[in-house]
């Protein structure tokens, strides 16, 4: 009798060790099965150009997350280090220079990441067939102000010379009033003859002078027009 109660006090001892590494054993297994699951996958589809450079303008971006847990994950968007929306789903207008595209993916236990750097270019100027036609409106009108302003100017002047003594007597010729000098004719300023010789002078006025006189006075003593020598 006694010992078979001290086989049985052995053995309570011996099973639960035996428990215990039984235990110990499941959850190993389950630890190892649990470290052996792969880690959660995110990816960003975009509408950005494959080819050539970027232009400024409105893009939409897509989260690529497969739902492993079963619960659902939970997505974040950055846009240059802030956060602007959550969901599957971003809508963001690139300006000219570098951004930073973020997701940020978290499933209950495990958190990834992916990022887009993009590079908008700057944006280039073009002239519209418009833009052509009023540049070349606008050069065509100054030519032409300028050539109006010039024929005026012209007239102005030949209006001004005009009103002065202009015409200068040949020796042998006549003068705008039909005088010929050496015909008894006397200067209208220093009343002596005029000859043929040297320069002489009329006025539109009519009045006649000698180079000499009209140079000295310089205005017309019958009309008062300036006398330009």
């Amino acid at each position: 009798m006694v010992s078979v109660s001290g086989d049985r006090a052995l053995a309570l001892p011996v099973s639960l060790a035996l428990l215990a590494i039984v235990f110990s054993i499941l959850a190993g297994v389950a630890s190892a099965e649990e470290s052996s699951e792969e880690p959660l996958q995110v990816g960003i589809t975009h509408e950005l150009p494959e080819d050539g450079p970027v232009e400024p303008g409105l893009y939409g971006f897509r989260a690529m997350v497969p739902d492993t847990s079963g619960s659902g994950v939970c997505l974040r968007w950055f846009f240059d280090g802030l956060e602007v929306t959550r969901g599957e789903d971003l809508e963001a207008y690139l300006s000219p220079g570098n951004h930073t595209i973020l997701l940020e993916a978290f499933d209950g236990s495990n958190t990834s990441w992916s990022t887009i750097n993009v590079t908008v270019a700057p944006v280039r100027q073009t002239r519209s067939s418009t833009d052509i036609f009023l540049y070349l409106s606008l050069g065509s009108a100054a030519i032409v102000a300028v050539a109006l302003l010039s024929f005026v100017f012209y007239v102005v002047f030949d209006l001004i010379r005009s009103s002065g003594v202009m015409t200068e007597v040949e020796e042998t010729g006549k003068g705008p009033t039909g005088k010929i000098a050496g015909e008894g004719l006397s200067c209208d300023i220093c009343l002596r003859p005029v000859t043929g010789e040297g320069r002489n002078i009329e006025c539109r006025c009519g009045a006649l002078f000698h180079g000499s006189c009209g140079k000295r006075e310089g205005v017309c003593p019958e009309c008062g027009r300036e006398i330009m020598v």
